[in-house]
């Protein structure tokens, strides 16, 4: 009987043994003890993000790498391209694109990421070091910003050309060369995360879906509230923006028009031509000019 009770007192104890014993162990971020680095096991040399981006030294020169790396930053070359075209068109289609890559970004970064909390993989390089438990830990990536700037972007500059632009009927060439475009700069971004390492499939389907939704809504706030007739203008306290679309330089329709809203700015002044048709302000001035020339008669 002593030998079965001293059993069973013991059958505990083991249990809570077993239960110590299979605890899963936290996973040490510190980036001295990445297992890709050189020192342990690994063969790379050193590790870093930059800009959000993995960077493996000495970088290996594999075309799909390389590529992984370049598609890295297309969320930050596309709005440093609608800021150049913003300052040297002065059209109001890349401002608004510079603002919808901002919202999307601020609303990822500042609520969705602290809401989810959810760490990159842990092959990224994006860590951060928390003060308060005094350990490294791998910073949030759900959803993927990169992959929702990038989606909204593709989405609301196709249904743009598809919807508004030049036309599948009219100028189908010029319509499917700019959705290719679109689709060839933007649409690889998922993968290259992955591929990376900086997010994870769920992650990358996270914002992915997010970012078609976003797509969608640019695109019909625009419409709305924004509409780009070729040749006309958006003024904004003095700040007269010309709008139609960035394909109407190669359309001979619209091209002219936008020529005549280039002219009606340059001869009378943003403040003049605030709230009127450019069209309207260049047909006044013509009308000025055959009146001179009348009264010359």
């Amino acid at each position: 009987m002593s030998h079965n009770g001293s059993d069973n007192e013991e059958a505990p104890l083991r249990g809570a043994t077993s239960t110590v014993a299979t605890a899963p162990k936290e996973e040490d971020h510190d980036p001295e003890k990445d297992p890709e680095l050189v020192k342990n096991g690994g063969k790379f040399e050193s590790k870093k993000a930059i800009l959000q981006v993995t960077w493996r030294f000495p970088v290996e020169m594999d075309p799909l790498n390389i590529l992984a790396l370049i598609y890295g930053y297309l969320p930050f070359i596309v709005p440093t391209v609608f800021f150049v075209n913003l300052v040297v068109t002065r059209r109001f289609m890349p401002l608004y694109g510079l603002l919808v890559s901002g919202v999307v970004t601020c609303l990822n970064e500042l609520i969705l990421k602290p809401i989810f909390k959810q760490p990159r993989p842990s092959g990224s390089a994006n860590r951060k070091f928390n003060e308060k438990t005094q350990k490294w830990e791998m910073k949030e990536g759900m959803p993927s910003g990169h992959v929702l700037n990038a989606t909204t972007m593709l989405v609301w500059c196709v249904l743009e050309v598809a919807l508004r632009g030049p036309g599948f009927d009219g100028q189908p060439v010029i319509t499917w060369e700019l959705i290719l475009l679109i689709v060839f700069t933007t649409a690889p971004v998922p993968w290259a995360r992955i591929h990376n390492k900086d997010h994870s499939l769920a992650q990358c389907i996270a914002g992915g879906s997010l970012g078609i939704c976003a797509g969608i809504a640019a695109y019909f706030i625009r419409v709305t509230f924004f509409p780009l007739d070729a040749g006309s203008e958006i003024c904004i306290k003095g700040l007269c923006l010309v709008t139609g679309k960035p394909w109407d330089d190669f359309l001979p329709a619209t091209a002219a028009k936008v020529g005549t809203a280039a002219a009606a700015v340059a001869i009378t002044g943003p403040s003049k031509a605030k709230g009127k048709h450019p069209a309207e302000v260049a047909a006044k001035e013509e009308g000025k000019h055959k009146k001179l020339r009348g009264e010359k008669k």
